[in-house]
């Protein structure tokens, strides 16, 4: 299903695994990597170009949608030149033009498991 932000809850669906390297190394636009869901490391975070909405989706070695890189120093989440981006109105997370604002940093706990924004507490869910 499509991806919001919500109350942190601590529940299974909140909880993902993430590449290595993501709070490591600042990366290069050219490192990608799949963002899965820790209860099912199959379903991953997958791009759909027709409306740029985040939805989680079987994953797909040939799959280029489910690569995502990610600019350390921006803290930002990309795919094809967008940054992930969430409607502080709807929560509805999804790809839009890097303004690098807030709703667009995100980082990971490692030991939650949570992503989250810079903006508030809510959790992508």
């Amino acid at each position: 299903g499509i991806v919001y932000m919500h109350n942190c809850h601590g529940g299974d669906n909140q909880k993902f695994n993430i590449p290595s390297t993501w709070n490591v190394l600042p990366l290069s636009a050219d490192f990608t990597d799949r963002v899965s869901v820790m209860k099912n490391l199959n379903i991953c975070m997958t791009f759909k170009a027709t409306d740029n909405t985040i939805v989680m989706a079987t994953c797909q070695l040939d799959n280029p949608d489910q690569l995502f890189s990610y600019d350390l120093s921006k803290r930002a989440i990309k795919i094809r030149g967008k940054c992930l981006d969430y409607a502080r109105s709807t929560r509805e997370v999804y790809m839009n033009f890097c303004h690098y604002q807030r709703n667009q940093m995100w980082y990971y706990n490692r030991v939650t498991k949570e992503i989250k924004t810079l903006h508030d507490e809510y959790c992508f869910d």
